[in-house]
């Protein structure tokens, strides 16, 4: 009976509380396209808030001291709940941004909100 109570507290779903922008920005820094853009370029990535969302962040993403005519790498939203992010760049937008790096530092954030 105790074992079934145990499995019953441990397997309740977690109410996970909300990433903060910190968070979400090191999530939009691990993009894979945006990762192997400043590689190719030399430079160093950043972002910035480009405006807040209900549920999140919509992003900038640019390379820093780029000799590019153009230092933007797109432009991305992250959820605050589910830490997934979104290209809003591309075609078609609200792509959903994957990788095994990405996911690794989400379920990591994930965990320590839970």
């Amino acid at each position: 009976m105790i074992h079934l109570l145990v499995l019953f507290v441990l397997s309740k779903p977690c109410k996970a509380t909300p990433i903060s922008a910190e968070e979400a920005k090191a999530l939009v820094l691990e993009v894979p396209n945006a990762r192997a853009s400043i590689k190719e370029r030399g430079a160093t990535l950043d972002a910035e808030i480009e405006m807040p969302l209900p549920d999140g962040w919509f992003f900038r993403v640019y390379a820093t001291n780029s000799t590019s005519p153009s230092n933007l790498i797109g432009y991305y939203v992250v959820n605050n709940r589910t830490a997934a992010v979104t290209d809003e760049s591309g075609e078609p937008p609200n792509k959903p941004v994957t990788s095994k790096r990405l996911k690794t530092r989400q379920k990591a954030l994930l965990r320590k909100h839970c």
